[in-house]
């Protein structure tokens, strides 16, 4: 009687446990299976996009961070982010730049890593102070950068011409006589332009129409409508831009 029992015991738990594996080893292999699609789906989405515009996306991240906590050290996040790929330094001085840019903060720019003179450059621009032209690093390059900045806050096209060696070898495309001619409000001077995205912007800007860049090029209509928009401050241009870090910062 004894034995009947126990065998009765034991048939149960067999059954017991039988009916728990067909019950959860579906459910757990469902969960999986959804797991592994998931990754899959971001693996893939990720692949998609090349390593350029991976780091731009996880830049603009740290950048909102740091806008959003008014604190610029959020930039340094970037090293997470670029440690394996590359100069990260060139990504985090990409945020500080922004940073600065954004908040109207010259002090940012000597947090930067490597060169300064673009930030400085951008800033005396956006400023409208001279000064600060001189912050720039009078070497190679940078010089160039400073010759441009006192010609643009100068309005003075001879600037442009001291950045080369012989004055005759300056075209009319030249970036930095534009860039006066917009100061000097010359809209001849749109004829300076290298190239047709930057006739047109030049020109929506001298003229006050935005519309003037429906002309350029698909890629570069963005960036037209957006530097119309920090050139004039008219935010009716906004709507039509796309993207959304240039649209979110388009106000």
């Amino acid at each position: 009687m004894k034995k009947v029992f126990l065998a009765i015991i034991f048939v149960l738990l067999v059954i017991a446990i039988i009916v728990s594996g067909i019950y959860f080893i579906p459910k757990i292999g469902k969960n999986d299976l959804n797991d592994s699609s998931s990754q899959t789906k971001v693996s893939e989405k990720n692949e998609q996009k090349s390593p350029s515009a991976l780091k731009d996306e996880e830049m603009q991240e740290d950048l909102k961070e740091a806008l959003d906590n008014k604190n610029p050290s959020y930039c340094e996040g970037s090293y997470g982010h670029y440690s394996m790929s590359g100069d990260p330094s060139a990504w985090v001085d990409g945020c500080y730049k922004e940073y600065a840019k954004i908040t109207f903060n010259v002090s940012v720019c000597e947090l930067l890593h490597g060169s300064r003179g673009q930030c400085y450059y951008d800033l005396a621009l956006l400023l409208k102070d001279v000064e600060i032209c001189d912050k720039i690093p009078d070497a190679s390059i940078s010089r160039l950068a400073r010759l441009e900045c006192h010609a643009v806050l100068e309005k003075n096209y001879s600037y442009c011409y001291q950045m080369y060696e012989k004055p005759e070898t300056v075209s009319r495309d030249s970036h930095c006589l534009v860039l006066v001619a917009f100061e000097k409000e010359d809209i001849s001077g749109c004829d300076f332009a290298d190239d047709l995205e930057y006739k047109q912007y030049c020109l929506a800007v001298m003229n006050g129409d935005f519309s003037y860049c429906d002309d350029v090029k698909s890629d570069y209509l963005d960036w037209c409508y957006y530097e119309y928009y920090l050139k004039t401050k008219d935010n009716s241009v906004c709507s039509r831009i796309e993207d959304n870090f240039r649209a979110n910062l388009c106000e």
